[in-house]
């Protein structure tokens, strides 16, 4: 499995990629969004772990352009973004799910 990281505090970021390859996936790891959706555009990833708040594009722009783009790549935003109610932090009305919800 193929896993993005985007993520701009560098050492959870760092952590989660070596986690992820510690388990046997292959994870490349960024530091804003403009390089998430770059990376995401190449539609090689079987997963997308993006963090709302980013430099350049936020989580949500990022989500939303991948989804214009048609990449049907999953995504999953970080369980501490949303606190689980994605209504409190603007999810529902971009359509968007917190962690599968």
């Amino acid at each position: 499995m193929r896993v993005l990281i985007v993520e701009d505090e560098r050492r959870l970021a760092e952590a989660l990629g070596q986690i992820m390859m510690e388990q046997r996936y292959q994870a490349d790891v960024v530091y804003d969004g403009a390089d998430g959706l770059d990376y995401g555009l190449t539609g090689q990833y079987d997963v997308i772990v993006l963090d709302v708040m980013l430099p350049k594009l936020d989580g949500f722009e990022v989500a939303s352009r991948l989804r214009h783009a048609h990449v049907s790549t999953s995504w999953t935003y970080p369980p501490a973004a949303c606190g689980g109610e994605t209504s409190r932090c603007g999810w529902a009305s971009r359509n968007l799910t917190c962690c599968g919800s």
